[in-house]
C-alpha cells in the first residue's frame, strides 16, 4: 500500500541477507514486501559497506514514511531553518550590545546554545 508519496509504507522495515546472480545482496523488506535489494560484485564491495548502504535505503524509507516528506525536502527545510537561526542569533547578539539592562546570563546561554546547534549542523 503506497502513502501520500506513492512509496510504500509499513512499520517493519528489515534487511536481509540474499545469494543473487551477481554477488551477495541486501533484500530491503517492509512488512515481508521486498522494496528494494542493494547489491555488489563478489568481492568489489566489502559486505559492511553493502549492508550500510542497505541500512541507509531503509532509513530513508522510514523517515519519508514517518514526515511524508523526501529525504532532499528535509534538507532543504533543515537548511532553512539554520539560515533563520542563524539570522536570530545575529539579531539578538547586536540588539544586546544595544540593550546593557538585558539579563545577560540567560541571554547568553540562549546565544552559546544557539552557536553550538548551528555548528553542530554544519558538520
Amino acid at each position: 500500500m503506497a502513502n501520500k508519496l506513492g512509496i510504500t509504507q509499513g512499520k517493519e522495515w528489515a534487511i536481509k541477507a540474499v545469494e543473487c546472480e551477481i554477488g551477495i545482496a541486501k533484500k530491503i523488506e517492509v512488512e515481508d514486501v521486498k522494496v528494494a535489494m542493494v547489491a555488489t560484485d563478489i568481492g568489489v564491495t566489502p559486505d559492511e559497506e553493502v549492508e550500510a548502504n542497505a541500512v541507509l535505503v531503509a532509513d530513508a524509507f522510514e523517515i519519508a514514511n514517518k514526515c511524508q516528506k523526501l529525504p532532499s525536502e528535509l534538507l532543504k527545510e533543515r537548511d532553512a531553518l539554520l539560515e533563520k537561526l542563524k539570522d536570530m542569533t545575529k539579531y539578538i547578539r547586536r540588539e544586546l550590545t544595544l540593550i546593557h539592562e538585558a539579563p545577560e546570563k540567560e541571554i547568553k546561554l540562549i546565544l552559546d546554545g544557539s552557536e553550538e546547534l548551528i555548528q553542530s549542523v554544519e558538520e
